[in-house]
């Protein structure tokens, strides 16, 4: 494939796709790139929705200026494109995930009102009806994010397709409510990128993150929203990243007092509530306001695999089903699930979901409790207690951040036997083959990981140890003993007690062998302790011990102890984990709330979805 063309006046400030279909036209920009997402999208492979984005951007902007053969060959990939489950087809692009499920219903809703008297040649229909169905989708995912947040909880690269997609709907909508609500859905997103900025990047607990976005942040696909959102320095515009669809945005602005979030200095800590629980799935699909339109078969599925749980005793009969209705046993992701077909009930399914115990099971993305406590000198984000001792995928339960782009975490390698066209997740730095039990209090954390559980059906090889990301080599100075490890990054630091003895597999491996492993985690700063020399001679006098399931970390001026499945108990006192949908410094918002409202010096934003209300307003005073 060819290198993505960038472009842009100097100092990398976007230009927006007008500017580039001019350029194609002119014979200065090479139109390579294009012709290569137009045969993605013909093909139907993975990704290919955010292919039709930059296609739709591209052509809502610039279509006139285009080559006629070129524009032609757009509207004709637009016109025959699969944009959903129940259309036909037996390619293998996933349409339902989180951030899937808002790309493919944004360019249907797009593609289907720029062309509403055009037949779609997937499934017959004309672009109005289509538009109706996209628009009900649309509200419905909407509204669901809105009161319960993100599945994908934090994840950079998940909240830039899903800001990517909210974008392009704002810039071309022309339905009023539509545009007011994906607005304010978009708010959330800026706010969270606000609330969980370090050292200029998105850094936090992320229920979707791959090892090298985890330890390089600033190469995550959200770094240059971030950029272009909170800073001057623009970057480049690549029109063949949906990003820069953000880049190029020209209705929505982002409300002063987000960024006046993103470069709050002091301490702040944010607790929030990501997401349902498998239980709560029936309850909420009751009260969507789409029902009718979106069918509560289909309202169902939706909210099972945008949480991608398809095997769990609650989703394994609605995916068996819609395997069937939508003729998706080709589909290379799903290939695992085959077996399960043969199966003739849902109570027997569920019967022999449990039994089985399927690592699949591991993909399900539950509700999040997530704390993070930011500094000037560091961050700790954390999952509190988030389904400790079940299989994992591809979470970051907890990291560390120090400036230099210092990140550290722990995790327990996984592996599975699962085939298909799916990641080979977890991995050794990716998800978690077993979950831990993780809960913080501000800048101490502890992390529990008991390998003990059952083994479950297509596990691969359990493997006996957690281990450390720790990127020595980024440090100014480190200290390394049998059972710590601290570093000093300028004025900040981190440290970290094992409960057993810890191994250097590597320059950023450390190892902590056993079936029940231990890490007590501290991140402080100078004014803290004068030196790394006194931090570290602190947490040698402290003491980690796992006794009857309880892990506890006994320092000289506190106690924590964290039992498995249990409460964190900090000096005696139980720590409530059980988070509301966003608590900050310029938020306190209830679970699944109706309006939500963000007060800074600087400015208000009101966001009201009953009434369909976005307003901000003036600052207030602090005292």
């Amino acid at each position: 494939m060819s290198q993505p063309p960038v472009v842009g006046a100097p100092g990398g400030r976007a230009i927006g796709y007008a500017a580039v279909a001019r350029a194609i036209a002119d014979g200065t920009l090479d139109a390579e790139w294009l012709e290569e997402g137009l045969a993605q999208i013909n093909d139907r492979v993975d990704l290919a929705d955010h292919k039709m984005m930059v296609v739709l951007a591209l052509l809502l902007d610039g279509g006139d200026a285009l080559p006629e053969v070129l524009r032609e060959g757009m509207e004709s990939a637009i016109l025959g494109f699969r944009y959903w489950m129940d259309e036909r087809g037996t390619d293998s692009m996933c349409h339902w995930s989180e951030s899937h499920q808002v790309a493919f219903s944004v360019c249907e809703y797009l593609a289907a009102s720029h062309f509403p008297d055009r037949i779609f040649r997937n499934d017959g229909r004309r672009g109005e009806q289509k538009a109706a169905r996209a628009r009900a989708r649309l509200l419905d995912w909407l509204g669901h994010r809105f009161r319960h947040g993100c599945n994908e909880w934090l994840s950079g690269t998940f909240h830039a397709i899903k800001i990517s997609a909210l974008t392009l709907l704002v810039e071309h909508c022309e339905d009023e409510e539509l545009t007011t609500r994906a607005s304010m859905v978009l708010d959330l997103l800026m706010l969270d990128l606000a609330l969980h900025r370090f050292d200029g990047q998105f850094v936090a607990s992320a229920g979707r993150a791959d090892a090298l976005l985890k330890a390089f942040p600033a190469r995550s696909e959200v770094a240059p929203v971030v950029a272009s959102a909170f800073y001057r320095t623009k970057p480049d515009f690549v029109p063949e990243r949906p990003t820069s669809i953000f880049l190029a945005r020209r209705r929505y602005r982002i409300p002063q007092v987000i960024r006046e979030i993103a470069f709050a200095q002091a301490d702040h800590l944010i607790t929030s509530s990501h997401g349902l629980t498998l239980r709560e799935v029936p309850s909420e699909v009751a009260r969507s306001r789409e029902l009718d339109a979106v069918g509560r078969r289909d309202a169902e599925l939706n909210l099972f695999w945008a949480m991608e749980a398809f095997t769990t005793p609650e989703s394994i009969g609605p995916t068996m089903e819609a395997l069937d209705r939508l003729h998706l046993d080709q589909n290379n992701f799903l290939t695992p699930l085959a077996p399960f077909r043969k199966v003739p009930s849902r109570r027997v399914m569920s019967a022999l979901v449990r039994s089985l115990n399927p690592v699949t099971q591991g993909a399900a993305l539950e509700r999040a409790n997530v704390q993070t406590y930011r500094t000037p000198h560091y961050l700790l984000s954390s999952a509190q207690h988030h389904q400790p001792g079940s299989f994992g995928d591809q979470e970051n339960i907890w990291v560390a951040a120090l400036p230099g782009e210092i990140q550290i975490f722990s995790t327990h390698p996984g592996s599975t036997l699962l085939g298909g066209g799916r990641p080979t997740t977890p991995s050794g730095w990716v998800g978690n083959g077993i979950r831990p039990d993780v809960a913080q209090v501000r800048n101490v954390l502890l992390a529990l990981y008991d390998l003990r559980g059952r083994r479950g059906y297509l596990e691969g090889r359990r493997h006996e140890l957690s281990h450390l990301y720790f990127p020595a080599a980024s440090f100014d100075e480190t200290k390394l003993c049998d059972h710590l490890v601290a570093g000093r990054r300028d004025d900040s630091y981190f440290g970290a007690v094992a409960l057993n003895r810890i191994e250097m597999a590597n320059e950023s491996e450390l190892v902590q062998r056993g079936l029940v492993t231990g890490w007590g985690v501290m991140v402080a700063d100078r004014s803290d302790f004068g030196s790394l020399h006194h931090f570290v001679d602190y947490l040698r006098r402290c003491r980690l011990t796992h006794v009857r399931n309880t892990l506890t970390w006994t320092m000289p001026d506190h106690m924590h102890e964290l039992t498995w499945g249990g409460p964190l108990v900090v000096d005696g006192a139980v720590v409530d984990t059980d988070y509301a949908r966003l608590r900050s410094d310029w938020t306190q918002v209830g679970r699944k709330p109706s309006v939500i409202e963000v007060a800074g010096r600087t400015g208000t934003l009101v966001l009201d979805w009953k009434l369909c209300q976005r307003t901000q307003g003036p600052g207030v005073p602090r005292t």
